[in-house]
């Protein structure tokens, strides 16, 4: 089943362009970016001690997506002054 499955796994990345690839990885990580950080203002609004701990929680996955994000964006910029 796993060598079925790193089969599949290679066959689906290596049948799409890097460019296809890249821009399903950015939108998606886009979008749970915004989720994750209205969830914090949200928590931000609401006050509280708890609220402070979810928010120090999600600046757990917050973080290393900020700088993804910001990888991608400097591609894309790159990409299109050359």
């Amino acid at each position: 089943m796993t060598s079925t499955v790193t089969e599949r796994t290679i066959t689906t990345i290596t049948s799409h362009s890097y460019d296809a690839l890249s821009a399903t990885l950015g939108v998606v990580l886009i979008g749970i970016l915004l989720i994750l950080v209205l969830q914090r203002e949200t928590l931000r609004a609401m006050g509280g001690s708890r609220s402070r701990d979810w928010m120090k929680a999600l600046n757990i996955p917050i973080v290393p997506m900020l700088g993804a994000f910001a990888v991608i964006i400097l591609l894309r910029v790159i990409e299109l002054v050359s």
